[in-house]
C-alpha cells in the first residue's frame, strides 16, 4: 500500500492525529521516503544527514544517482514520526540550495517474527 501526502507548513505537537498512523494500523510500519533532487555538490548529503541526525531519524536506506548535473536522492526513514519528518523536509527547504524535494509515506506489511512466507515452502 503506498500512500503519499503533503501537509501545511504550521505542524501540530508531537502525538498529533497524524502521528498515530502506525497504532491505526496494526501490523503494518510507516517507511518516510524523502526524494531530494540537488545540483552535483556533494556537500549537500552532508547537510541532509545533519538535518537528518538532528531529528534522530533513523536511515534504513539511501540511494544516490548522479543524472548529468543532477543528484537524485532517495532516503527511507523508519521509526521516526511525522512530525519529526516534516521538521526534516522543512530543514531541507530552508538551505535554500535549489533543492526538489518530495515526501512519501509507505506503510509495509510486518511479518511477525519466525513465520515462514507460504512463498517460500
Amino acid at each position: 500500500m503506498h500512500h503519499e501526502t503533503s501537509y501545511p507548513s504550521s505542524s501540530t505537537g508531537a502525538g498529533g492525529a497524524e502521528d498515530d498512523f502506525e497504532h491505526c494500523l496494526p501490523g503494518f510500519q510507516l517507511t518516510h521516503i524523502l526524494n531530494v533532487v540537488s545540483g552535483p555538490d556533494l556537500d549537500i548529503v552532508d547537510q541532509i544527514l545533519d538535518c537528518i541526525k538532528e531529528e534522530q531519524g533513523s536511515v534504513a536506506n539511501w540511494t544516490i544517482v548522479r543524472r548529468g548535473d543532477l543528484l537524485d536522492q532517495r532516503i527511507s526513514l523508519q521509526g521516526t514520526s511525522e512530525l519529526r519528518v516534516r521538521t526534516v523536509r522543512e530543514q531541507l527547504l530552508r538551505l535554500d540550495k535549489g533543492l526538489r524535494i518530495r515526501l512519501e509515506h509507505q506503510f509495509n506489511r510486518q511479518q511477525p517474527p519466525n513465520v515462514e512466507s507460504s512463498a517460500c515452502r
